[in-house]
C-alpha cells in the first residue's frame, strides 16, 4: 500500500509541474504592449527640429538652440508656454502642439507653430506654420484635428516692438499639413 500511495503523490506532483510549466508556457506567448511614453515638456525641450527654411534638423538643448556665422547668432527656442496636448492623428496616443521662435539675430522674432508626433515614443515635427514678426501666442486650444491660437498681432500704426491687436487664428492638421481656415 504504500508503494501505491508514493506513486499517486508522484503523480499528483508531475501533473502539478506540467501544469504549472503550461501555464507559464502560454502566458509568455501572449503579445504585450510596451506603454508608449506621454510626452512632456522635457522631452519636447530636448528634442530634433526642422532649422526653419532648411531640411536640417537640429536639436535643442533645454529649450534652445544657437549657433554663429561670425557675423550673426541666430537661435531656435521652444516656448514653455503655451503648449497644448492632443491626439491628432488618431493613433490613441496624445501629440504636442508647440511654438517655436526662430530669431535670425537682431531683436527680430519668428514664432512657427509647430505639430510634434509621438510616433511610438519618438517625436516627429510633422508640420509648422509661420506666424509672423513678433507675434505674442497667449492661448492654444484643440478641437479635434482643429487648432485654434488666441494671438495678438500688428495693426496698422503698431511699432514692430508691440502688436496690439488681439486676433483668433485656425488651423486644420490634415495630411501632416498645418492649412489655414479663415
Amino acid at each position: 500500500m504504500r508503494l501505491t500511495q508514493i506513486l499517486k503523490v508522484i503523480c499528483i506532483v508531475l501533473l502539478a509541474t506540467f501544469a504549472l510549466v503550461g501555464c507559464i508556457a502560454s502566458s509568455s506567448q501572449i503579445p504585450t504592449s510596451t506603454p508608449i511614453p506621454p510626452l512632456t515638456l522635457d522631452l519636447l525641450k530636448n528634442a530634433e527640429y526642422r532649422y526653419p527654411g532648411e531640411e536640417r534638423r537640429v536639436r535643442l538643448i533645454d529649450g534652445f538652440y544657437q549657433e554663429s556665422n561670425g557675423i550673426a547668432h541666430t537661435s531656435l527656442r521652444l516656448w514653455e508656454q503655451p503648449i497644448a496636448f492632443a491626439d491628432l492623428n488618431g493613433d490613441g496616443v496624445e501629440d504636442a502642439i508647440v511654438i517655436l521662435d526662430y530669431n535670425p539675430g537682431g531683436a527680430m522674432g519668428f514664432p512657427t507653430l509647430v505639430i510634434v508626433l509621438n510616433q511610438g515614443g519618438t517625436l516627429y515635427d510633422a508640420a509648422e506654420a509661420g506666424l509672423g514678426d513678433r507675434t505674442k501666442i497667449k492661448n492654444i486650444r484643440v478641437d479635434g484635428k482643429t487648432i485654434t491660437l488666441d494671438v495678438v498681432t500688428h495693426q496698422p500704426g503698431d511699432g514692430l516692438c508691440c502688436p496690439t491687436l488681439d486676433a483668433i487664428w485656425q488651423f486644420r492638421f490634415e495630411s501632416n499639413k498645418l492649412i489655414p481656415l479663415q
